[in-house]
């Protein structure tokens, strides 16, 4: 548990170090030397923390007194965290007053991650030569209407779909007229197929990322087929190179998801999909370099969905599985594992938190330089039987192989 914690308030300094380091603060607070100066204490002793708790790993974590400062110091980071997150949205709102009286020069507006900020100011449209407006991660109730006004906008992180019964925010017709738009969340307010294909995201040639999410606080498994219908329509350009879905509530994901015309996907990450019971056809992707598979609770064998004969995986470089509740094992053919048919270039594989994992690789991996396995406790064997062993540069487990 501690070793994990350890990961954990090590990854939180560094997002606490970007957000400290951003232009944002100084322009909020200039002039205001006895602040900036508390402002570059904090990340002075943020970064003495940092370099304590990466040495804290190389410790005696069972001791007691460093248990108990690490939880002190998750205290800490939540309140630091909390503190910027303040000065952001103080940051926004000077920000818009100081564009209005401006012309609204304003061209980059980065608000990633600002976990407090549940709305955005209505007089959004002012910002009328905004280009860049990063709002991801940030668990916004609901957008202003004035978004579509941004005529010059060319990166638009994602939009929020708002609850149909509210008469505000933006719907799925006004998605249609956002040409650079990247993501789409709140799908669970989507009422049927035929709003979902007012978005015309086969429309979008210069799609190339793209990340469709239901709300994770509202999820309720739904296995109708209204909701697999929904996911079809919103099938985007063939340009697409990178997609993430997210909470998807329904057993099977669309076929268009491993179609052939998305040859051009480079990354996939499907997470939290905890009613899906199997993945989609994928292995055939030809370009296909990263896959990430998180908390899928329903997927009990990976590799059976593959029914072609040829290379699997065939430029797959990084597989993350992890989340896995009820994953036992690999389900590829016997010839396909053993003649290096699946993975052939797969670099780094991580496998985490797969209680149930029985065995660590599918077979013999000839490109595999980096291994991690965590909290696997069933897994028993790291190969499968009859399979050739080779050297890996870098092997990690803990708590899983045995």
């Amino acid at each position: 548990m501690a070793a994990e914690l350890v990961a954990l308030l090590s990854a939180s300094l560094q997002v606490l170090f970007q957000r400290l380091a951003s232009e944002g603060i100084p322009q909020l607070f200039h002039g205001k030397k006895l602040i900036l100066d508390q402002l570059d204490e904090l990340n002075t002793l943020l970064l003495s923390a940092h370099v304590l708790v990466n040495d804290a790993e190389n410790k005696q974590l069972r001791n007691e007194e460093v248990r108990v400062w690490l939880f002190k110091l998750q205290d800490v980071i939540h309140e630091a965290d909390d503190l910027v997150d303040r000065i952001d949205y103080e940051a926004l709102r000077s920000k818009l007053e100081d564009d209005q009286s401006r012309s609204s020069a304003s061209r980059t507006l980065l608000l990633s991650w600002c976990k407090k900020l549940s709305l955005l100011p209505k007089n959004m449209g002012s910002l009328i030569n905004l280009r860049y407006l990063d709002i991801e991660g940030v668990p916004l109730k609901e957008m202003p209407q004035q978004i579509n006004q941004m005529k010059h906008l060319q990166f638009l992180s994602n939009v929020v779909l708002s609850d149909r019964h509210i008469n505000g925010g933006i719907k799925m017709k006004r998605v249609a007229e956002l040409e650079h738009l990247h993501g789409i969340w709140g799908l669970e307010n989507i009422i049927d197929v035929a709003e979902a294909s007012e978005a015309s995201l086969k429309d979008k040639k210069g799609l190339s990322k793209l990340t469709l999410r239901w709300n994770v606080d509202t999820f309720v498994a739904d296995y109708s087929q209204k909701e697999k219908d929904i996911l079809d329509a919103l099938r985007p350009h063939t340009n697409l190179k990178h997609l993430e879905i997210d909470n998807y509530r329904n057993t099977i994901f669309s076929h268009w998801i491993g179609d052939f015309a998305f040859s051009n996907l480079v990354s996939i990450k499907i997470s939290n999909c905890k009613s899906c019971c199997i993945l989609p056809h994928v292995g055939q992707l030809a370009f296909l370099k990263s896959l990430i598979i998180d908390g899928c609770d329903r997927v009990i064998s990976i590799g059976d969905e593959i029914h072609h004969k040829g290379p699997q995986f065939s430029c797959l470089e990084v597989l993350r599985i992890e989340n896995m509740l009820v994953w036992k094992d690999w389900s590829f053919s016997n010839e396909a594992m053993q003649g290096g048919k699946i993975f052939p270039l797969l670099k780094r594989l991580v496998l985490m938190n797969c209680p149930k994992l029985s065995v660590g690789l599918p077979g013999y991996l000839p490109s595999l330089e980096h291994l991690i396995i965590c909290n696997c406790e069933q897994m028993v064997v790291l190969l499968p039987e009859n399979t050739t062993d080779h050297y890996i540069p870098s092997l990690y487990c803990h708590h899983s192989y045995r």
